[in-house]
Parts: C-alpha cells; sequence; structure tokens
C-alpha cells in the first residue's frame, strides 16, 4: 500500500469513528446528560478535530541525533540543501534547531525564561542571517550555562528545503509536510526541562543517528557505544524506525581494516548493545563533500534550475574543493575502473566519451572556481550527481525512501490517532459504566458500541497486550525485590545467582528484570560518572579544572562547577590532616582562637562538599529516571492494571462496577504522564558527614622560670710572707714572697627551669575520600 493510500485509508477510519460517537449520543442523548460524560465526549471531540486537523495537513518529522561532534549539522545541511544549522569544529547546537518546510523565509527564536539571547520573529531574511542569527543564539547559550542553568534555545525556521522541493529523493506525497530538528548532544543537555523537550520530539520523530568514522576503532568503539546507548535512552527514540549514519568515512586512512568488515562489527555490536530484534540500516557517509555541493546547487530538482547566485556558489564550491580534496582524488581514482559508471549527460557526456578523462575534468572546474568563472547549472549538476555518489548521499536517500514507506504508519499516522483513540476509550468505558449503574440495558446503544471496537484498527504503538497477574504474584515480587537487594541499603551488589533463580522461578520475571534494569542503570550512571570521578580526583590529587570538564559531561556546568569548587577546597585542607584509620584528624589547642576558627571554617567547606554533591545526585537522579521515564511507566501500567483485576474480583459478588470507573479515570489522567515524573523530596536520604570532636588534656611545654640556689666557691688569695734567706755560707737574712691560698665561700647562683602546664585540645576528624563515597 504507498503512503496515499494509508493516509486515504486513516482519513477513512477517523470519520467512521466520528460518525459512530455521534449516533451513540444521537440514540441515548439522556445519558450523555452526565456530567462526566459530558466532559469525556467534550475531550474527544477536542481530540477528533485536532487529529481532523492533522490527517488533512501531515507532517512527518526527522529528527538529526548523534553522538559528540559527529556532523550532525552538516548532515542536516546536506539533506536540506541549504546552509542553515551552524557547523564548528567543536560541540555548535545548542537548544533544538527545526527546520520546517514552508513558503518565503521565517525565523523564530522562543522567548523562554531568563534567556540571555534574542528572541523574537524575523521574516524575509537570506539564509546567511539566519545561520548568523541561530550562531549568535547557540554561542550566547553555550557562554552562560557555564554559570546557571537555562532552557536551551528553542529555534524554529520555515523556508523551501530539499527534500519538499525534489520529492523523488524523499518519496513523500506531495501535500505532507516535513520538518528536520537538529538536536544537540548529550553534553548540552544535562536537565529535565531541555531533555523534556527533546523527548517530545524524538518520540514520535524517524530519527538519523551520526556516529563519527573516527571513534569506530577498537580503543574508542566502546565509549562511543556507551555514548550512543545514552543518547537513544535518554531521548527515548524508537529504535525500530532509525538509520545510522557513519559520517567521515573519507578519514578512512590506507591502513585500516576494510570498510565493510568495520560496519559489518559496528552493526553486530549496535545490535547487541541495543537489544535490536535485527541488524540495523548503518550508512557510510562523507557530509561535507555533499553539504557543499548540494549548497551550492540548492533546494530545486537536478531537472530544473538552481536558484542559487554565482558568488554563494563560488564560495560552497571553494570549500567542497578546499576540504574534500583528498575525497575527490580518491573517488576519482577509482571510477577509473571500467565498472565504475559515470552519471553525466548533455555535452559532458560527449567529453568524457572522448576523453575518458574525469580528472581533467574535476581539474577544469576547480581552475573555474579559482579564477571565479562562472559554474553553469550544467556543471553543477554533474558536480551533485558525483557529490551524491561518492559522499553515501544515494544509499542514505533510498534507505530513507524505504523506511519511510514501511513505517509510515508509525511515524505518522499513528501518533495523530493515538490522543482520539484513548478518548474514545475513555467514553465508551463510561458509557458501559453509567448503564451499569443504572441497571439499564440498551440494545441499540451495545450494538453501537460493537460497532466502534469493530471499526478500530490495531495499531502497533497504541496497542499493547496485557498480561493477568494476581495479588498473591505481585506479594512474591515484592518478595523478589527484597532478594536481590533492591530493598536493602548494602554496598555490595546482589547475587546474580539469586537473580537468576528470581527470575526463572517467579512468573513476575520480566517485571523484575525490566524495573531492576531500570534501577541498575540509574546507580551505575551515577557512580560511574559522579561519585568515582569525585573519589579518582581525590585519589590523584587532580586539578579542579580537569575534575570541572569531567563532571560537564554528566552535570549542568554550573553544577559541575560548584561540585569541582568544593572539591578543591577540601582536597586542599586534608594536607593539613593525619590518617587515622577511616578518618582524617586534627587536633588543635582551644586556646588558639585562629586555629579554633579554622577548624569551623573546614568544617564548614566540607559540609559544601556534602551539599553540592547531595545537590548533583538529587538533579541527575531526576533527570535519569525522566530518561527512564518510558520504561519505568510501562511498568507502573502493568502493575496497576494486574492489580486492579485482582481487586475487582472482590466485588464482583455485589455487582458493583468498580473496574470501569478506574480504569476510565485511569486513562484520563495517563493521557499526561508528567506527573509521574515528580518526586518526593526526601527520597535521597544521604547521610551527612561523620564529624568527630573531642577533648583532651596533655601537659605541654609553657615556659621557663628562674630560681636561686646556694653554691660553695672556692677563690684564690694572694698574700705576702717572710722567710729567712741564705747567702754567702752561713749567713742568713729576712725576705719576703707572694703566694696564693683558696678560700671557701657561699654564693647564691640563678638557674632556669622548664614549666608544664595541663593544655586542653580540640580534636576534628571527618571521613576519608572513600569512606565519603561509600555514604
Amino acid at each position: 500500500m504507498d503512503i496515499e493510500a494509508k493516509l486515504s485509508q486513516a482519513r477513512s477510519w477517523l470519520d467512521e469513528l466520528g460518525n459512530a460517537i455521534s449516533d451513540l449520543v444521537g440514540v441515548a442523548p439522556e445519558v450523555f446528560e452526565d456530567e462526566k460524560l459530558k466532559q469525556d465526549l467534550a475531550d474527544f471531540r477536542r481530540a477528533y478535530d485536532q487529529a481532523v486537523q492533522d490527517l488533512a495537513n501531515p507532517s512527518l518529522r526527522i529528527a538529526m541525533i548523534g553522538t559528540t561532534s559527529s556532523g550532525k549539522s552538516t548532515i542536516v545541511n546536506a539533506l536540506i540543501g541549504r546552509r542553515i544549522a551552524p557547523i564548528e569544529a567543536g560541540e555548535m547546537s545548542g537548544g533544538v534547531l527545526r527546520i520546517k518546510h514552508g513558503e518565503g523565509s521565517y525565523l523564530k527564536v522562543e522567548e523562554t525564561e531568563g534567556a540571555a539571547w534574542e528572541t523574537g520573529e524575523w521574516s524575509g531574511l537570506s539564509d546567511e542571517e539566519i545561520y548568523n542569527r541561530i550562531q549568535r543564539t547557540m554561542h550566547t547559550y553555550h557562554e552562560v550555562r557555564r554559570k546557571a542553568d537555562y532552557i536551551a534555545p528553542q529555534i524554529e525556521v520555515k523556508l523551501p528545503i530539499l527534500p519538499a522541493c525534489n520529492r523523488e529523493l524523499s518519496g513523500l506525497p506531495e501535500g505532507l509536510a516535513i520538518e528536520f530538528v537538529d538536536l544537540p548532544g548529550l553534553k548540552s543537555i544535562q536537565d529535565r526541562g531541555n531533555l523534556q523537550v527533546i523527548q517530545s520530539l524524538v518520540g514520535k520523530a524517524f530519527c538519523l543517528v551520526a556516529l563519527d568514522y573516527g571513534q569506530v576503532d577498537e580503543v574508542h568503539r566502546q565509549k562511543l557505544l556507551g555514548e550512543l546507548k545514552q543518547i537513544i535512552d535518554y531521548f527515548d527514540g524508537k529504535t525500530d524506525s532509525m538509520i545510522f549514519i557513519l559520517n567521515r568515512v573519507d578519514n578512512r586512512k590506507s591502513d585500516d581494516i576494510p570498510l565493510e568488515s568495520r560496519i559489518a562489527k559496528l552493526s553486530q555490536e549496535i545490535k547487541e548493545n541495543l537489544k535490536l530484534s535485527e541488524y540495523p540500516d548503518i550508512i557510510p557517509f562523507s557530509a561535507n563533500i555533499l553539504y557543499q555541493a548540494q549548497c551550492a546547487w540548492g533546494i530545486n530538482n537536478l531537472k530544473r534550475s538552481s536558484l542559487v547566485a554565482q558568488t554563494e556558489r563560488l564560495q560552497r564550491l571553494r570549500a567542497m574543493f578546499s576540504d574534500c580534496s583528498s575525497l575527490i582524488t580518491k573517488e576519482i581514482e577509482k571510477s577509473k575502473k571500467p565498472s565504475t559508471p559515470l552519471p553525466v549527460k548533455g555535452t559532458f557526456k560527449k567529453f568524457f566519451l572522448q576523453n575518458q578523462d574525469l580528472k581533467s575534468w574535476f581539474r577544469y572546474i576547480e581552475d573555474r572556481v579559482r579564477e571565479e568563472e562562472e559554474i553553469t547549472d550544467e556543471m553543477m549538476q554533474t558536480l551533485v550527481k558525483y557529490a551524491l555518489l561518492w559522499s553515501g548521499g544515494n544509499d542514505l536517500w533510498s534507505c530513507i525512501r524505504s523506511r519511510i514507506n514501511n513505517s509510515f504508519e508509525e511515524l505518522v499516522v499513528n501518533p495523530i490517532l493515538m490522543d482520539i483513540y484513548v478518548s474514545s476509550d475513555v467514553v465508551i468505558e463510561r458509557l458501559n459504566l453509567k448503564l451499569e449503574a443504572t441497571k439499564g440495558s440498551n440494545e441499540e446503544i451495545e450494538l453501537k458500541i460493537q460497532q466502534i471496537k469493530e471499526k478500530r484498527p490495531t495499531l502497533r504503538e497504541q496497542l499493547r497486550e496485557k498480561k493477568i497477574f494476581f495479588i498473591s504474584e505481585i506479594n512474591n515480587f515484592i518478595e523478589d525485590l527484597i532478594k536481590i537487594g533492591l530493598s536493602s541499603n548494602d554496598d555490595n551488589d546482589y547475587d546474580f545467582n539469586v537473580f537468576t533463580a528470581v527470575k526463572n522461578e517467579s512468573s513476575n520475571g520480566k517485571l523484575l528484570m525490566e524495573m531492576n534494569t531500570a534501577i541498575k542503570y540509574i546507580q551505575s550512571e551515577l557512580n560511574t560518572e559522579l561519585i568515582t570521578k569525585l573519589l579518582d580526583a581525590f585519589e590523584a590529587n587532580q586539578p579542579s579544572y580537569d575534575l570541572e570538564d569531567e563532571l560537564g559531561k554528566f552535570l549542568s556546568p554550573p553544577l559541575a562547577k560548584s561540585l569541582a569548587r568544593s572539591y578543591d577546597t577540601v582536597s586542599r585542607l586534608t594536607r593539613n590532616y593525619q590518617l587515622e584509620d577511616d578518618l582524617m584528624v586534627k587536633s588543635v589547642s582551644i586556646t588558639d582562637q585562629q586555629a579554633m576558627e579554622k577548624l569551623r571554617e573546614d568544617e564548614h567547606k566540607i559540609l559544601m562538599l556534602y551539599e553540592n554533591m547531595y545537590q548533583a545526585i538529587k538533579e541527575k537522579t531526576k533527570f535519569l529516571i525522566q530518561a527512564q521515564e518510558p520504561k519505568l511507566l510501562g511498568f507502573i501500567e502493568k502493575l496497576f492494571h494486574n492489580y486492579i483485576e485482582e481487586l475487582c474480583t472482590i466485588f464482583d459478588e455485589i455487582e458493583l462496577p468498580i473496574k470501569q470507573n478506574i480504569l476510565a479515570d485511569w486513562k484520563n489522567k495517563t493521557k499526561d504522564s508528567s506527573q509521574f515524573s515528580v518526586l518526593p523530596e526526601d527520597i535521597f536520604n544521604i547521610s551527612g558527614p561523620i564529624f568527630v570532636e573531642s577533648k583532651d588534656r596533655k601537659k605541654e611545654f609553657a615556659g621557663t622560670e628562674s630560681y636561686y640556689v646556694d653554691v660553695q666557691k672556692t677563690r684564690y688569695e694572694q698574700y705576702t710572707e717572710t722567710y729567712k734567706k741564705k747567702f754567702l755560707f752561713f749567713f742568713k737574712k729576712d725576705a719576703t714572697r707572694t703566694s696564693t691560698r683558696p678560700v671557701k665561700y657561699i654564693e647564691k647562683e640563678e638557674r632556669e627551669r622548664k614549666i608544664f602546664k595541663d593544655i586542653e585540645y580540640r580534636k576534628f576528624a571527618f571521613p576519608k575520600p572513600i569512606v565519603m563515597a561509600r555514604q
């Protein structure tokens, strides 16, 4: 069935459903006087009017997502045939850029709370003016978000784009609108507000996923696959409607393994990593050459004339020959083989038949570009055909056409009809409830209800089989959760053997695995991307700016900066502490006021580290839960239905219409699932730091004092004595001589002695980094 036929059938189904509900009201208007039925009917009519409008003007949304700096914006520009999405070497996309097909030229930057960039609406702008305004907006956003959280720019552009002007490329019928959405990388969406906007767009979109060839080697591939899984989980993308684009294959080196082997291995790993039922489509691609050539030609079919001015054409071709020279050279060499057809017609076909020299022709065109001579439409048509062939553009457009045709209902029809079927369900459930409550029986109403149910098509996305469980199995499920440790505070992971046994023994095994996987995923992300990174920084004495860069891949810039600063402060103060067991310890005298004040400052700094980590864990957990919301809501919905089935059996004997009443309200409330992402404020029970304070007394040297003692000393005095001195033989005469003698005396001597006093100390301790991480 072609696309037009599918749209026609959907419109027919919608008309029949609307008429059936109108007939139902006509059969028993008095029944619809009930206030709740009136409200349900009003909701149905609003959904019906919207569905009629959307089917009259159906639209296909193509979302461009991808790993960091994989060339998403270049691919978008190549596919729309215009230079609109800003391109830079690093991460440029900062917000959501929606490019819709339309007449004229229109740019809108939505007014968001606290926007630091220019907002408003403009019309009549050139492509360059639109490009520059979007670029300034995204630059400003990237600059200011380093200091505070901002809702990312929401930008809308309306102008003619290639797939709508050249329907042969996309295979879409006339009248079907088309929209491209260029989405930012993971680093730019670390807050829930931006994620919620992106999820609402991607959930109903056909996704192109850009991967960088430079990241699929053995060294980088696992990191790329991890980032890819995060993108799919966060954005809630439908993996069965994705095409993977392996961009920049022109960077492949001659020593690399064959491209086919690399793609085959990547395909196998993506299938396993994303749990796909089939191998994914992976298109080898070189976006730059197609982007430059297509923008040099424009948006028209190659059979028509180009609308691009010569100045713009020459500018784009100069860039093409400069940036893609190696690719052109390689492809020309390959094109010399007889098996390679040359996509050339007209005058240049004769040229090739005579010369068989593609290299000379490209040199001729390059010389004309360098000399700023005219490049005719005929020359450009040939260039674009080669760009489509060499870039992988032909293969990509062919895959897009096939995927759109095969999945058109899921991509376009089902999202339009989803609300109308939910609303009609509510009306029917409420009507059944009314009839049972009044114990009335109206065969005509019952016949109409049966006809409505028969008219409804089965939508793969909207209708899911519900399996009935009993309340005892739910109790078993709770016990199973306890067994695998999800309800405990044990630091150790659950025992795999216990989990396997539980999974095999319990009929709730599938639900158990789903819930466990979602919870473990959130725990793992917090551990590896946040807690472990901080612990590693402490152990390696990592500079704070390096840690901030690491955390910035997982947290918003303000949170990353606050946490990195707290780490730096605490890391510096730990150098003045001694490690004792699991604590960092320091003691100071209570008489040292300066030291005591420093302890109080240390305590405040450590508390700030805990507070910043708490805020980071809280915000990131909410973000990760929102990313897992579809899985968690699916689990809750199954559990709810199972519980209600069992509950209603209790009331069967007294014939109360409990089930219909509850399910009708449930369907009304679950039309907006945002209420389920609001978490209790006290859900994060993180204990504070373990501060240890104690007092101690020590005898310490307090100075010296003087004292006196009596000391017996000796001094020597001189004295004169007389003696008889002989002279000649026997004569003597008196003579004198001087001698010394010791004299004893007592003297007071001053001495010093050390003074020791009892000094009171304050001992302060806090956990070492590994203990903080465990907390």
